[in-house]
C-alpha cells in the first residue's frame, strides 16, 4: 500500500480517487483499512489490481476514474460500502492506474468474494472497453496484477482431477490413478512405508510440484477412497457371479463367492474378505522386501 505514493521519491503517483477514507495520505489511508479489516477474519482483505492502457490511447484521468469506478462495481463491490483509493502512476510510458479495495465493507458482513479473480477480470475489463469505448487489448496482453500465479492454477488442476477420479469415477488403484493423473498432464508420486501402507503423495503439473495436503488429499484419505471405491465396485457389479468366479482386483485375483439369493451377512462377510486379503496381498510384499535385503548364508563343507 504504501508504494503507491509515500515510497516513489520522484513523484511518479498520483492520488485521483477514494471512497469512504480520509487524509491524503497512504500512510492514512493503510491505517483505516486495517483498522476496519481487522474486525473480520479476512486473511488478505486488500484487493490490489492495476489497469493499463496503450500508449496511444486517448485517456485523461476523469475516464480513468470511470473506468476504476466501473471496475470496483464489475467485481461486486460497491462504492458505497467499501474503502477504494486509486493512484496514477508515471513510472512507465504507457498510462496506468492502481486501485486498492478493502474487501472488508464498512457496514460489516462478509468480505468481497476473491476467487476465480481472473476470469471476472478478463470479463470487467471487456466491459469497461466497450463501455468507455477503448482499444481493446488481446486477452493475454490485459493487465492484471490478481492474476492466478502457477502455483494456484496447479492446485487447482490437481484438486479437480482427484475430486473427479476418486469421488465421481470411483477408482479403485494407485496405478489406475496415476494413469489417469497421467493423461490429465499430472505427475504424480507415492510414498509407501515399510509396511507397504500408504504415507505420502505429490504431484507435479508443468514443473509445479504440489503435495497431497495442499490440494485437500491427505495420504490416508487417498488410500481410505481406493478401499471403498474397491468395494463399492463389488457391491454394484450388476451381473451375478457363479461360485468361486475369480474378480480381478488391484494387483491380484480375489475368489469372491456369490449366489443369486445373497443376503446383507453374505455381503458383510465379502467385504470382511477382501479387507483381509488386502492385508494379506501387503503382508506378502513386505515379506518379499524383507528377504530381498537379508544377506545370503555362506554353507561351508565337512572335511
Amino acid at each position: 500500500m504504501y508504494g503507491a505514493a509515500e515510497k516513489q521519491p520522484t513523484k511518479k503517483a498520483k492520488l485521483i480517487d477514494s471512497h469512504n477514507v480520509m487524509g491524503t495520505t497512504a500512510e492514512h489511508f493503510a491505517l483505516q483499512m486495517q483498522t476496519l479489516a481487522n474486525r473480520s477474519k479476512c486473511k488478505n482483505p486488500v484487493w490490489h489490481t492495476s489497469l493499463s492502457w496503450p500508449e496511444n490511447e486517448a485517456i485523461d484521468e476523469e475516464k480513468m476514474r470511470k473506468a476504476a469506478r466501473l471496475y470496483c462495481e464489475g467485481i461486486g463491490a460497491n462504492l458505497a460500502q467499501h474503502q477504494v483509493v486509486v493512484y496514477q502512476h508515471f513510472d512507465q510510458k504507457h498510462p496506468h492506474i492502481h486501485i486498492y479495495l478493502n474487501r472488508v465493507p464498512i457496514g460489516g458482513g462478509a468480505a468481497l468474494d476473491s476467487s476465480h479473480n481472473y476470469a471476472r477480470n478478463v470479463k470487467v475489463c471487456r466491459d469497461i472497453e466497450r463501455n468507455l469505448n477503448f482499444q481493446p487489448l488481446p486477452a493475454q496482453r490485459t493487465s492484471l496484477s490478481d492474476h492466478l500465479p502457477p502455483k494456484m492454477q496447479a492446485r487447482q488442476k490437481v484438486k479437480k482431477a482427484l475430486t473427479s477420479l476418486l469421488i465421481a469415477k470411483k477408482i479403485n488403484s494407485i496405478d489406475k490413478l496415476s494413469e489417469e493423473l497421467a493423461s490429465l498432464g499430472i505427475e504424480s508420486r507415492f510414498k509407501y512405508d515399510r509396511n507397504d501402507k500408504l504415507v505420502g503423495c505429490s504431484f507435479r503439473v508443468n514443473e509445479v510440484a504440489i503435495k497431497g495436503t495442499e490440494v485437500g488429499f491427505k495420504a490416508k484419505q487417498i488410500d481410505e477412497l481406493l478401499s471403498r471405491n474397491g468395494i463399492d465396485l463389488l457391491k454394484t457389479r450388476k451381473e451375478v457371479l457363479p461360485k468361486n468366479e475369480a474378480v480381478p482386483f488391484e494387483s491380484g485375483y480375489l475368489v469372491v463367492r456369490a449366489s443369486v439369493n445373497e443376503t446383507k451377512a453374505d455381503l458383510s462377510k465379502i467385504e470382511k474378505s477382501l479387507w483381509q486379503a488386502q492385508m494379506q496381498l501387503r503382508q506378502i510384499k513386505q515379506n518379499a522386501k524383507t528377504m530381498s535385503h537379508k544377506k545370503p548364508v555362506k554353507k561351508f563343507k565337512k572335511m
